[in-house]
């Protein structure tokens, strides 16, 4: 788009299509970043979880005794604020 004559600023149409790029290469950098970040914390493997549940399904099928310590939930005490009243100023 050419600049307006008579004048060396940029038009509105060009200051729009300036942010919509901008706006645009800022969700590209985001999205990129997104993506390394994701495939850099990635585990390493994601059967641990399942061995895991495995062995605990092994070990609760076997003839093992099974302890169950109750759960004792003590109940919450909010203590009344007393606030003491205070007195207004003096005026002369």
């Amino acid at each position: 788009m050419p600049l307006i004559s008579g004048r060396g600023g940029l038009s509105s149409g060009q200051k729009l299509q300036l942010i919509i790029a901008g706006l645009l290469a800022v969700g590209v950098a985001v999205g990129l970043l997104t993506v390394l970040y994701w495939r850099r914390t990635r585990p390493t493997s994601t059967t641990i979880g399942l061995e895991a549940l495995t062995e605990l399904e092994d070990t609760a099928n076997a003839d093992v005794p099974v302890v169950v310590a109750p759960v004792v939930v003590a109940p919450v005490v909010v203590a009344p604020v007393v606030v003491a009243p205070v007195p207004a100023p003096v005026v002369p």
